[in-house]
């Protein structure tokens, strides 16, 4: 019975593939990608035939989930699949393994460079005080979750860190960094928790990981009128700041010292100054 490797191909495209992912990659029968838990583009896939030198099946949202098409080339030899980021950051991926593992198949996992580090890196905080990570959906009238703004809050009052991961709909599009704070505002204005107002300091970053790579922080008001270019978008809520992410907020992301000032009182407010952070 063949195996099912799932191999991550880091950030942006095929540029941050490790060399174990390109070997698995070329040595598989069969080689898959699914990337609707995540964004590469048709100029991602090809990249990625290229350094690979194969042909690469792109599959669904629905041809993932439903597993058979899968398991039907498991029958006749080593499946890969490759994913953008780290594989097993998605819970699909994790239950695709599980249930190759119950039909018999061994599984691999090849790790990719993953938003979740690779965001704090970006733009200067330390990793280890960020909190529960948020993902903020498209809202309607009939859809406006309170959990994005408990989740921020719940974090603040620790005085740690968000990282809100935008939404995206495979082939349909994705959000940006505006569209996520204009979603917050509403979100606020529907259930007043307190948490989001026109000064919360946020920090918008694009295209982590690529030549064209953009970071921008300030007052909330102000990053609605950035425009941060192309996908992909994640933001930043920073918590309570050590002295050296106020200085990497400043040289990084373009934050101002009365932004900063004002968000160090407001976070007060969230969470009592305690021991000075070390």
């Amino acid at each position: 019975m063949g195996r099912l490797i799932f191999i991550g191909t880091g950030l942006m495209g095929g540029d941050w593939i490790t060399t174990r992912g390109i070997e698995a990659a070329r040595e598989v029968d069969f080689l898959f990608a699914e990337f609707y838990t995540s964004y590469i583009g048709d100029g991602g896939v090809k990249r990625l035939e290229n350094i690979l030198g194969r042909r690469i099946v792109r599959l669904s949202r629905d041809e993932v989930e439903m597993k058979e098409r899968l398991f039907k080339y498991l029958e006749d030899g080593d499946v890969g699949l490759l994913v953008g980021g780290d594989p097993m950051a998605a819970t699909t991926h994790v239950e695709l393994r599980l249930e190759a593992e119950r039909r018999g198949h061994r599984t691999e996992v090849v790790y990719g460079v993953s938003i979740f580090s690779a965001a704090p890196s970006s733009v200067g905080l330390q990793h280890y005080k960020f909190g529960r990570v948020v993902s903020v959906p498209w809202v309607s009238e009939k859809f406006m979750p309170r959990s994005v703004l408990e989740g921020i809050k719940g974090n603040l009052r620790c005085g740690l860190h968000t990282l809100l991961l935008l939404d995206l709909k495979d082939g349909e599009g994705f959000m940006s960094v505006n569209e996520c704070l204009r979603t917050l505002l509403k979100l606020e204005e529907m259930h007043e928790m307190g948490v989001v107002n026109e000064e919360t300091l946020v920090v918008g970053a694009a295209r982590i990981g690529d030549p064209t790579e953009c970071i921008k922080g300030g007052a909330l008001s102000e990053m609605l009128e950035e425009n941060f270019g192309p996908p992909l978008h994640v933001v930043v809520i920073p918590g309570r700041l050590h002295f050296v992410e106020e200085e990497a907020l400043r040289t990084i992301a373009g934050v101002r010292d009365d932004v900063l000032e004002r968000w160090k009182n407001k976070i007060e407010s969230f969470c009592p100054k305690g021991p000075t952070p070390s």
